[in-house]
């Protein structure tokens, strides 16, 4: 049953792994114990399982229990624990909490150095990880040294084709962008796609992943052409390969979705999105977090329809989910403020406008500092709505 529950994961089935994988953990937990090591190794899938449907509570308390299942069994070290701890990691990730994120990666980082050196794969993989939590908490400085000592380390252990370099150089971009150095950003991609195209095939799923990469970036410098031809082509293969409903594919058409409505094709944006929120509800529910991504993108477009009723209607209730689900300070739950707030200002509605531009440039300075574009988009936000209340002197 656990080999069913993961073959239906893989194809992005994850409400039927549920049922049976809650099934197989009480089976176990009945017949072998609550600490047999196949009792618990069900039970981290059962968290990842809850993780995929953005059940992040659920999978956090299952994830905690297997935790200290683990250590008590085998303790803080064993690879089993460690594998846990990362487990636990993703968790916290997903519910935006990268302060417990964080303070776990370090945990892991100093024993993996203690018992498999400073080099070894799995230590650069856990630095890796580390610097994706630095990013997330606004820390880039110390992300960028991070990835290029774990760049310049894998490229002489691993040599310039391994799949882990092509993954730090692939961050390192992501990185690049987030800062607004798009041009850094595209070497980095175009060379990673080149490689994995060579290595791998045009078809790969890490050869699509890096164009639809590429495609952002494009999008990124106002190159929305070549971003949708991109994007085009990375549909159509994952059409191919994996079916139009796979998650994969479902994101892409997202992505596809927004390169249209960049080029102002807003009605063939809103013609893919459509059924892919449609899909998207049935097969994974109205919480989980691909879910409210496709919301989100339908509300912004509806926006630039000028249907602003529409998108209020939409957008309220993504803020609320994912503000229940994530927290305050995730940068989903941010970016659902910085939306939500543009439709009251399209709207008229100014005071509840200023509200969110306010709370929301609050949280955005004190997590990614005052230099960051969002914070800088955000601040001219509010500026706009201080003058439209006729607030000059705040503007």
């Amino acid at each position: 049953m656990n080999n069913l529950a993961s073959t239906y994961s893989q194809l992005g089935r994850d409400t039927e792994a549920l049922d049976l994988l809650i099934s197989t953990v009480a089976n176990q937990k009945r017949i072998l114990g609550h600490e047999h090591h196949e009792t618990l190794a069900s039970m981290s899938n059962l968290a990842r399982t809850y993780q995929n449907l953005g059940r992040h509570a659920e999978a956090l308390d299952v994830q905690l229990s297997v935790l200290a299942s683990q250590k008590q069994a085998f303790g803080d070290k064993h690879p089993n624990t460690l594998m846990s701890m990362n487990n636990l990691v993703a968790v916290y990730t997903g519910l935006g909490r990268h302060a417990e994120a964080l303070n776990l990666k370090l945990s892991m980082l100093v024993y993996q150095k203690e018992t498999l050196g400073n080099e070894h794969p799995l230590t650069l993989l856990s630095m890796n990880n580390l610097a994706s939590t630095y990013i997330a908490l606004g820390r880039h400085v110390e992300a960028i040294d991070l990835e290029l000592s774990v760049l310049a380390s894998q490229k002489r252990v691993l040599g310039d084709d391994h799949p882990d370099t092509l993954k730090t150089m692939g961050n390192l971009a992501l990185l690049h962008l987030r800062r607004g150095r798009h041009a850094d950003a595209l070497d980095l991609q175009v060379s990673v796609l080149a490689t994995q195209k060579r290595t791998l095939g045009d078809k790969h799923p890490d050869t699509l992943t890096s164009m639809n990469n590429v495609a952002l970036t494009h999008q990124a410098l106002g190159r929305h052409t070549e971003a949708l031809n991109l994007l085009l082509a990375v549909v159509a293969s994952q059409k191919q390969t994996l079916g139009n409903e796979h998650p994969n594919t479902l994101s892409s058409i997202n992505n596809l979705a927004l390169a249209y409505q960049a080029l102002g094709r807003h009605a063939n944006a809103l013609d893919l999105l459509l059924p892919v929120v449609a899909n998207q509800k049935q097969t994974l529910g109205d919480e989980h977090n691909d879910t409210l991504t496709s919301m989100n993108n339908l509300a912004m477009i509806y926006q630039s329809l000028g249907r602003h009723t529409e998108a209020l209607d939409l957008q309220l209730p993504v803020y609320a989910k994912q503000k229940q689900a994530l927290g305050d300070e995730h940068p989903d739950v941010l970016a659902s403020m910085n939306n939500l707030a543009s439709i009251y200002f399209q709207l008229g509605r100014h005071v509840e406008a200023h509200d969110l531009q306010l709370s929301l440039l609050t949280n955005q300075k004190r997590i990614l500092g005052d230099e960051d574009p969002h914070t800088l988009s955000s601040k001219n936000n509010l500026a706009l709505t201080y003058r439209r209340l006729g607030r000059h002197a705040d503007a």
